[in-house]
């Protein structure tokens, strides 16, 4: 009586060796193809995964990018504010002290 052992740790018994290796075989290809399926599966799902992930991040750095711009924009209209201001105070300085002089 031959018995065969495989990877799959599958023992196989049969009064003719043969029969045995023959469908041992069978069982390791069907074995090896389902693995084949699912792994193909997986790569599927993982692929479909990744990509969704990067549409993700793609919309975020999007709309990261469009907050900056706005934080920018907010500041150079500040800087202009506080360009502007810096003027108005000089100019009302320097009246105060034309002013102070003529009065004197």
């Amino acid at each position: 009586m031959a018995t065969v052992y495989f990877s799959f740790n599958v023992a196989l018994t049969n009064r003719n060796s043969f029969l045995t290796i023959a469908y041992a075989d069978k069982v390791y290809r069907l074995i090896y193809f389902v693995k084949v399926i699912a792994s193909d599966k997986q790569v599927k799902l993982t692929r479909a995964f990744l990509e969704e992930q990067a549409v993700e991040r793609e919309s975020e750095r999007d709309e990261s990018t469009k907050k900056i711009n706005e934080m920018v924009q907010l500041l150079k209209l500040r800087d202009r504010q506080l360009a502007s201001k810096t003027q108005l105070e000089q100019d009302v300085r320097s009246k105060v002290i034309i002013y102070c002089l003529l009065v004197k």
